[in-house]
């Protein structure tokens, strides 16, 4: 695969899915024009699925290719343990307690078998590492450094206000997203997570399984945390 030079391409997976986004920015000099976003989705892929994060049996020359040339992400989480409420999470900016679809409707059983996660304990569908924690590569000539490799945690919630501030608008408001422009540029300061959190069942209960990853700092037990994070609701709304 050759890639064109003015384009910028973040390509991710999850225990559920894979994700390959890409964005284009015909005219680096003409920074008043919006950006392209491209959003590919494939599901099953573990994170040790690509050879840029050491499996030995699957050829991935093309995604390799780009890690080299852009940056990878070794803390980047899905949305959630299922393909729904994974997929909500990118496209509102909330984390799954406070988004409105926390299950995926019908799917009962997963096949390990085809799961590939190194050292990372647990499988697909489940509130583990190894069933949350996903590849992400991002790519960009004349803006991201080649051979970078960034701890920053990040997740799918992350996307919406990153992609809003490359398109030059504000996000919408409220969410729980941050923006990552700052490590992919290096420009900047990074605002970093306190805290993922991943949540599945009903916001009126608070007996569903959850799962808390802390980032640096954080030092609140689960029931803390919990507390503050799974709240009634949330609709986020772009600005008029």
């Amino acid at each position: 695969m050759k890639l064109k030079q003015r384009t910028r391409v973040w390509a991710m997976g999850l225990g559920a899915v894979l994700l390959i986004l890409g964005c284009c920015q015909p005219d680096l000099e003409a920074a008043e024009k919006k950006p392209n976003i491209i959003l590919i989705v494939a599901d099953d892929l573990g994170y040790r699925n690509l050879g840029c994060y050491g499996q030995k049996h699957i050829q991935t020359p093309c995604l390799d290719q780009m890690a080299t040339a852009g940056l990878k992400f070794t803390r980047f989480y899905a949305g959630n343990l299922l393909c729904l409420p994974s997929r909500v999470c990118l496209m509102t900016g909330l984390h799954s307690g406070h988004s409105r679809v926390r299950v995926n409707g019908g799917l009962k059983n997963f096949d390990k078998e085809f799961d590939n996660n190194g050292e990372l304990e647990g499988f697909k569908g489940s509130f583990t590492e190894g069933g949350l924690r996903v590849p992400c590569i991002a790519y960009w000539p004349g803006r991201i450094k080649p051979g970078g490799t960034s701890e920053e945690l990040l997740a799918f919630w992350d996307f919406m206000p990153t992609f809003a501030e490359l398109a030059g608008i504000k996000p919408p408001q409220p969410i729980d997203g941050i923006s990552f422009v700052p490590t992919l540029t290096e420009e900047g300061q990074q605002v970093s997570h306190k805290y993922l959190y991943f949540t599945m069942g009903s916001s009126k209960k608070k007996s569903g399984r959850s799962y808390i990853v802390r980032g640096k700092g954080e030092t609140r037990d689960d029931q803390a945390i919990e507390a503050e994070a799974n709240t009634d609701v949330v609709v986020p709304k772009f600005a008029p």
